[in-house]
């Protein structure tokens, strides 16, 4: 009989603890707005690693803090870079992916002909927003989200920002750049917000 019971066990399909609806809509707005640039999929459409999934509550400023949930999702692989998804569920907005702010900028070097040069400025031209963050952490008990971009496998040139979740998406609060090749981590842009 025993043994009876432990075959009937083996065929009881086995989900996450946490799946839940949410978690399954999660994955389809992932799969609808990713399945073609993320390569974190597998044959079957599924995402190969499941989510993170983070219930927080969001500041909002028109009220009581909102409960929200979160889910960061692995889409790329590389060398020295992950790059991930963040999807975000509000009472008002569903779900739908993070935009995460950030300066378009311009780097000038001693020599124009080598970015190995010394970095002569860096210029914000405009702003943008990007849909993935790189090497990316959340914080689901200050709502901090953070990036470190590493523009080579040394890390002596990269960019990396934090931005914290309120009002239904995430503000940018800091921002550095460090363009130069020279081996030191020494940014010569910082931007801060309060």
């Amino acid at each position: 009989m025993m043994r009876f019971a432990l075959s009937l066990l083996l065929l009881v399909p086995v989900t996450p603890a946490w799946a839940d609806a949410d978690d399954d809509a999660a994955v389809e707005v992932f799969r609808g707005a990713f399945g073609q640039s993320c390569t974190s999929f597998a044959e079957d459409g599924s995402p190969i690693r499941p989510a993170r999934r983070h219930d927080v509550k969001m500041p909002v400023t028109w009220g009581e803090p909102e409960q929200v949930i979160m889910w960061q999702f692995r889409c790329d692989q590389g060398a020295y870079n992950s790059v991930d998804v963040f999807l975000l569920k509000t009472e008002y907005d569903g779900i739908r992916p993070v935009a995460l702010a950030r300066p378009e900028i311009k780097a000038e070097y001693v020599d124009p002909e080598d970015s190995e040069s010394a970095v002569k400025a860096i210029t914000i031209i405009g702003w943008g927003a990007d849909a993935t963050a790189i090497n990316a952490g959340f914080d689901p008990a200050t709502g901090m989200l953070t990036t470190h971009a590493l523009w080579r496998g040394l890390g002596d040139a990269y960019s990396d920002g934090t931005w914290v979740l309120k009002n239904g998406g995430f503000v940018l609060v800091r921002y550095e750049v460090d363009a130069s090749y020279d081996g030191e981590i020494a940014p010569q842009l910082k931007l801060a917000f309060p």
